[in-house]
């Protein structure tokens, strides 16, 4: 499983950006939270995440923990 950092999230829309180990900036979603669901992200946090398609055939983080 891909790891990484969040860059910024914004708990209001539940919205942010990951940047993975390889650099590559991905959008992620309040709905792709496993364990963070109760707390959200905050920048800086180190997370684990698989790469797929959001619902616009984007690619983003899916199931972030």
């Amino acid at each position: 499983m891909p790891e990484g950092k969040v860059l910024n999230y914004d708990a209001e829309r539940g919205l942010g950006t990951i940047e993975s180990e390889t650099g590559e900036e991905l959008p992620v979603h309040v709905s792709a939270l496993i364990d963070q669901a109760a707390t959200g992200l905050h920048a800086g946090d180190a997370v684990s995440f698989k790469v797929g398609r959001n619902k616009f055939g984007r690619r983003a983080a899916l199931q972030v923990q």
